[in-house]
């Protein structure tokens, strides 16, 4: 080990005992040396460098009065303004960045749908309110109209997924205004906006929502063949729903129906009518295969400027299958890879 080094371990020793390793003691050893050095007990200069002279930070200087002596020590102590919140204004930015949105996170096509959902498929008896009862006649008028025995799985699976979805409904609620449990229009959209805010994809939603369109599938698929028709389609809206058989329902199921089956040329089966009902719960804006699933819930779409023509569409009888070694036979305009 050469002398330098020697020397430098002997300092950094000497310091350490003489001031440990804390600033509290490094700062009394420096006020040590300062009185060694000032001659007679002369007070000493303060300068405060108010925060104008610097807009961050502000100087407090300490020296010996006495110019001629050069022994004088000077220490600067430097700080820094910061502004700090209250604890109160801390808590209230927290809760409102983290407080539910409620009915404000749906878009108005949202809030229509739901809307209809509300009044046409839950509120059976039109008292304006969704309760226990609602959900108990609703279950009734599935086992009616499909004929499910009482003890079926269906009618059991059913019993389960309306007891969640009542739960469900119930722990946002806020008046107390009925003397049963239920829940109002604007509680409703508040609990359905709180759920879907953020949600991008129906797998990420509840059981009991996602288990919803297969009661509806085999509800409405009553011959069971595993793809709904036009007209089972149809008897669901005006038997089960009890919307009134017109005209404009007659076209609504028409447009509905088209949309989900793509102008007729795919079966509406269980997942095609899993991704309609998805498009129903989670589209924001109108035109999905899914939003005339329970009837006219967005009637202002029909007025769209640029409704979707299926005329261009090749029927299926039309369609020819590609081959690649009579390409320059084919009369086919475009080629889908």
């Amino acid at each position: 080990m050469t002398d330098p080094e020697v020397t430098t371990r002997k300092i950094f020793a000497t310091w350490k005992q003489a001031c440990g390793k804390t600033r509290g003691k490094t700062k009394d050893l420096f006020k040590k040396l300062r009185q060694a050095t000032i001659d007679n007990s002369t007070s000493p200069e303060i300068t405060v460098l108010s925060p104008e002279s610097s807009s961050t930070d502000m100087a407090l200087s300490v020296s010996n009065p006495d110019k001629k002596n050069n022994a004088g020590w000077r220490v600067h102590v430097w700080t820094t303004w910061v502004r700090r919140q209250d604890s109160e204004d801390e808590d209230l930015a927290f809760l409102s960045e983290n407080q539910p949105k409620g009915r404000s996170a749906l878009s108005e096509c949202q809030k229509q749908k739901l809307t209809f959902y509300f009044r046409h498929v839950l509120d059976l008896n039109r008292d304006n309110v969704i309760s226990a009862e609602d959900f108990s006649v609703l279950t009734d008028r599935i086992c009616h109209y499909t004929e499910w025995p009482l003890e079926s799985l269906e009618l059991m699976t059913a019993r389960e997924v309306h007891e969640s979805f009542l739960s469900f409904l119930l722990k946002h609620k806020k008046s107390t205004r009925a003397l049963y449990e239920s829940v109002e229009l604007e509680e409703w959209l508040d609990a359905w906006g709180n759920l879907l805010d953020g949600c991008h994809s129906f797998a990420s939603l509840p059981l009991w929502l996602q288990t919803i369109p297969r009661i509806l599938f085999l509800l409405i698929n009553r011959s069971g063949s595993g793809a709904i028709t036009k007209r089972e389609f149809k008897e669901f809206h005006s038997r089960f729903l009890g919307i009134e058989l017109t005209e404009d329902l007659e076209s609504i199921t028409k447009e509905a129906y088209r949309g989900m089956t793509e102008n007729g040329q795919i079966n509406l089966t269980w997942p095609i009518f899993r991704h309609s009902f998805a498009n129903f719960i989670l589209g924001r804006t109108p035109h999905g295969p899914g939003q005339f699933l329970f009837g006219p819930a967005c009637p202002d779409t029909f007025k769209a400027p640029c409704p979707i023509d299926y005329s261009f569409l090749t029927a299926m009888d039309e369609l020819e299958i590609y081959d690649p070694t009579k390409i320059n036979e084919s009369h086919r305009k475009s080629v889908l890879i």
